[in-house]
């Protein structure tokens, strides 16, 4: 699992308490943080085997980054 927040977003805490209860359930996470551009975030995707994949935003502005990973 890769856990991301999408875009100018800095509110991580929510997103990283995801990835560390799928880590308690016994997957792999990945937590790559937040702010990030979306090349960066596509280079991590293909870097590893992901199953899932968790995006957090706050506001309806960030979208357009979500649209542009999925």
């Amino acid at each position: 699992m890769v856990a991301v927040c999408v875009g100018n977003e800095l509110h991580e805490i929510g997103m990283r308490m995801v990835a560390d209860f799928f880590e308690m359930d016994g997957w792999d996470t990945f937590f790559i943080g937040s702010n990030l551009p979306v090349s960066e975030i596509i280079k991590e995707l293909k870097l590893n085997s992901v199953d899932l994949l968790a995006i957090s935003l706050t506001t309806a502005m960030q979208l357009d980054d979500v649209q542009q990973i999925i």
